[in-house]
């Protein structure tokens, strides 16, 4: 799925908005890579396009904590 945003959003908050607060190391990479284009800006401008990809949840998902500590 293809999100359009606004001026002014971030990476970060557009991956919590769709993935929940719930935070997984490994989804947050690919979502970073699969938007890798838009990796050096701070803030997006209206109209960048980001995309979200499905992810079906697994039993093997774990919640790393930054550096992939556990939480």
């Amino acid at each position: 799925m293809n999100y359009i945003a606004t001026e002014g959003e971030c990476l970060d908050s557009i991956y919590f908005k769709y993935y929940g607060l719930k935070f997984n190391q490994n989804q947050y990479d690919d979502f970073m890579m699969d938007n890798f284009k838009l990796l050096l800006k701070d803030t997006l401008d209206g109209g960048d396009e980001v995309y979200i990809r499905e992810i079906k949840p697994t039993q093997e998902d774990e919640i790393k904590g930054l550096y992939g500590i556990d939480i």
